[in-house]
């Protein structure tokens, strides 16, 4: 059940999500013990005073010890002015490299890649095992389609997209795992060419979907008219 809220130190909120989910915020480094949350419409207080939650921050709990003390990358719990000024202004998020989805910023920290990284990847991983499922079928529908002699002349396509379908859910699954930038710009481009593909493929099929209908419904008839009178005609 999506129940909680946390408050990032730009004073956004985000969620609500479910105690699984952040419990993972938590292991991730993304929340901690002082993060801002509010469970179902209560008030706001620190995630370590949540009883639910409490063993993440207990002391000696390996990893959610750890991420109690790491890094906030989101949820940096919101300080009033006169404690930290720049609190409230600073990003739940790493700032992402300067131009990032045009091109890696130099100046940017391999942390703050990493975790761009991991935000752009993580939906189209999470879709891993569906993206390969239609890249099966596809592979299916073009080796169908192969089998006739009209229906080689297109076959590629179904198999082509099926190709880039397990490309992109490969490369996901890879940003994800190795924080690398380029392999989830990497993912995020075999998506853009699967969509382009489909666009311009759905669009010429269209096209010949209205040529076709207009040869049936207003040519084929007066030309079939013609060749049973002179048929007649013998």
């Amino acid at each position: 059940m999506d129940n909680y809220t946390i408050i990032g130190g730009d004073g956004k909120e985000y969620g609500p999500v479910s105690a699984l989910t952040l419990r993972e915020w938590v292991q991730q480094g993304r929340a901690n013990g002082q993060t801002l949350t509010r469970r179902g419409e209560e008030s706001p207080r620190p995630l370590g005073e949540l009883q639910e939650f409490s063993d993440l921050f207990a002391m000696g709990k390996g990893s959610g010890a750890k991420a109690a003390s790491g890094p906030i990358r989101l949820g940096t719990p919101m300080a009033s002015p006169a404690s930290s000024p720049t609190a409230a202004s600073s990003s739940p998020f790493p700032e992402a490299p300067s131009g990032f989805l045009g091109g890696v910023g130099g100046g940017a920290s391999s942390d703050a890649k990493e975790e761009v990284a991991i935000m752009l990847s993580e939906p189209l991983a999470k879709t891993n095992f569906w993206l390969k499922f239609m890249a099966v079928l596809q592979f299916i529908s073009g080796a169908s389609a192969a089998m006739s002699l009209i229906g080689i002349l297109y076959a590629w396509l179904p198999i082509w997209m099926g190709v880039v379908m397990w490309q992109a859910a490969n490369r996901a699954r890879d940003a994800v795992a190795s924080g690398d930038l380029q392999t989830a710009l990497a993912a995020q481009n075999k998506i853009k060419l699967l969509i382009l593909i489909a666009g311009i493929s759905t669009m010429v099929m269209l096209v010949l979907g209205v040529f076709a209908f207009f040869f049936f419904v207003l040519v084929a008839p007066g030309f079939m008219e013609q060749i049973q009178q002179q048929y007649q005609g013998y």
